[in-house]
């Protein structure tokens, strides 16, 4: 417990501002002796398990903690296996980004590649895809995907 209080201290404080304005160059804060001294502390299985990205689906708590699990992806659920392509995001300040999202067999979104930025958004907007644009099982108890706008530009 004390390493992953210890973890989430380190997120806290490694938060670094990015001028995008300059797409040839991302100047990014030095961290390197902290993180350093924060890896030294930690064992191999906590190392590890830092870098484990199980679906929400596949894991419970006793099992994340038992693994040192640092992060857990949540690609929504119950949707239909497939590769959807163009498909509209919407939400946010902006209009017209689509994407092409990849539903595993399991029915979780695997992976979301923009194929179009569109124009308009702004930093953290939210947006969403509906529920049949992914041929989602209804009723659906599983949350529906929602991608945050990370940058802009």
């Amino acid at each position: 417990m004390k390493k992953l209080i210890l973890l989430l201290l380190f997120n806290s404080f490694t938060y670094a501002h990015v001028y995008w304005s300059d797409p040839n160059e991302c100047k990014l804060s030095d961290h390197t002796e902290f993180t350093r001294a924060i890896l030294k502390k930690m064992t191999l299985e906590q190392k590890v398990g830092q870098v484990i990205m199980p679906e929400i689906n596949s894991v419970s708590p006793e099992l994340a903690k038992k693994f040192n699990l640092g992060t857990i992806l949540n690609g929504g659920g119950d949707y239909t296996q497939n590769t959807y392509l163009d498909i509209a995001l919407s939400g946010g300040a902006g209009s017209g980004a689509k994407a092409t999202i990849v539903v595993s067999s399991t029915g979780v979104v695997s992976s979301v590649t923009l194929t179009n930025k569109g124009t308009g958004y702004n930093r953290f907007d939210i947006l969403t895809v509906g529920a049949s644009d992914l041929s989602k099982a209804n009723p659906s108890t599983k949350p529906d995907l929602k991608v945050r706008v990370d940058h802009v530009g």
